[in-house]
């Protein structure tokens, strides 16, 4: 087994697990946020939609795009996950859709996605990106994820959607640190226009297809623009 991973891919491959306290604090905007920075870059990407009752990646994404349904309930979610992995093209950046509320399940993902990056180093890397809410059950349930055994470093996004820095009033210097021990970095994604995330939500769009939609405007295509620049900056060289 591990030689038929060693030689199932040349270039290494990056899995990003999104998670999050609870839904509502912008953890999939910023999930088909970074996946549209990689998408226009032209890097393989590919989604695994472990959010079951509310599959907005896999209902926009889908059509398009490999994206892998994986119930974290299952016992065997974290042998599906790896093979997600595995079967995605060499090279390519996995973005995992984790709902909130689902920690105590993914105890069992995290063993095994930790396993397979101990022993097979050159198949793929491992970043957890959490998405910080406002209220303090994010920041304690964020203290008890770093006291955990991790596949990979933890990385503190602020989404815009919130406002700015300085209202992440819980985020202190103590957590800051932390995070940056756990190898992981503070980051603000910038907010999607609204008309344009309920493209997304709503009609089911994928970001990387707004723009080729008959009635997409070209004051759209202007606010797309201005976006994609946005994001541009804010995650060049990251994950």
């Amino acid at each position: 087994m591990k030689n038929e991973l060693k030689n199932s891919t040349v270039l290494p491959k990056t899995l990003i697990l999104f998670e999050k306290e609870k839904g509502g604090v912008g953890a999939t905007g910023s999930l088909i946020t970074l996946a549209h920075h990689h998408i226009l870059a032209g890097t393989p990407v590919s989604f695994i939609e472990a959010s079951i009752t509310q599959r907005d990646v896999y209902n926009a994404y889908g059509k398009h795009h490999e994206v892998k349904l994986i119930d974290l309930t299952l016992s065997d979610a974290g042998d599906m996950l790896i093979d997600a992995v595995v079967s995605a093209p060499e090279g390519a950046v996995i973005m995992a859709n984790i709902p909130g509320g689902s920690l105590s399940a993914l105890d069992e993902v995290h063993a095994v996605v930790a396993y397979a990056s101990e022993h097979m180093p050159e198949l793929f890397n491992t970043n957890i990106i959490w998405t910080m809410g406002l209220d303090h059950a994010s920041k304690t349930t964020l203290l008890a994820l770093l006291e955990c055994d991790l596949p990979g470093p933890v990385h503190l996004n602020l989404p815009r959607w919130h406002g700015e820095e300085q209202d992440y009033s819980l985020v202190d210097e103590e957590l800051v640190d932390r995070i940056f021990a756990s190898g992981g970095d503070v980051f603000v994604t910038p907010a999607m226009p609204k008309h344009l995330y309920d493209l997304f939500r709503v009609h089911q769009i994928a970001t990387d297809r707004m723009a080729s939609q008959a009635n997409f405007s070209f004051g759209n295509r202007m606010k797309l623009g201005m976006w994609e620049k946005a994001v541009a900056a804010a995650f060049e060289g990251r994950f």
